[in-house]
């Protein structure tokens, strides 16, 4: 069974908590409309269960290498597309393309 805990975490209350080592930096997190979740599953699984959902597009963002994936185009069985992002780079969500995000932003 496949288990997350909701916990309503900023990306600094995150870092704090690897300071006190509350979590590590081998925690893998969630942030799901707004909010911080911790990872009880891994990656694989969890994006083939939002394809199969047919939710548009996903983004798991890994604090600890800085970097944003962004998944869309759901199929049967996981998504068909998937960039990998970081840096200075910039993306659109696919609800808001008005809105650009700045990868970099995201780790403030």
């Amino acid at each position: 069974m496949i288990t997350t805990e909701l916990r309503l975490w900023t990306v600094d209350e995150y870092h704090r908590m690897i300071e006190a080592e509350i979590l590590t930096t081998e925690d893998r997190v969630e942030l799901v409309e707004g909010q911080i979740i911790q990872l009880n599953s891994d990656r694989t699984l969890k994006s083939r269960i939002y394809a199969q959902a047919r939710i548009a597009e996903y983004w798991i963002i890994d604090v600890n290498v800085r970097q944003v994936y962004v998944l869309r185009e759901p199929g049967e069985e996981t998504y068909q597309q998937e960039i990998i992002l970081d840096g200075n780079a910039k993306l659109s969500p696919l609800a808001f393309p008005e809105i650009e995000v700045e990868v970099s932003q995201m780790f403030l």
